[in-house]
């Protein structure tokens, strides 16, 4: 074991569920982290992950963020949605 970090920028979102020990969500400009999830799987781990189901909590998780985060951005550029 090395003890690297390895920083991993990706809009895949089952990419990042599948392959993070931690994701982080970032916010539109400025950019800034609004949501910080532990996937904790095991380091060991192959595709059958998406098998689990904690796979599909962690990327229904990521898109809430996302999606409440467009919402916010869409209601500050046009004043509609909010």
């Amino acid at each position: 074991m090395t003890k690297a970090t390895v920083f991993l920028i990706t809009h895949a979102l089952d990419e990042a569920t599948m392959l993070a020990d931690r994701i982080g969500v970032m916010s539109a400009r400025p950019g800034r982290l609004i949501d910080v999830v532990e996937t904790h799987w095991p380091r060991e781990r192959d595709s059958r992950i998406i098998e689990h189901a904690d796979f599909g909590a962690i990327t229904a998780r990521l898109w809430k963020s996302l999606r409440e985060e467009s919402i916010k951005t869409i209601g500050r550029g046009t004043g509609h949605w909010t």
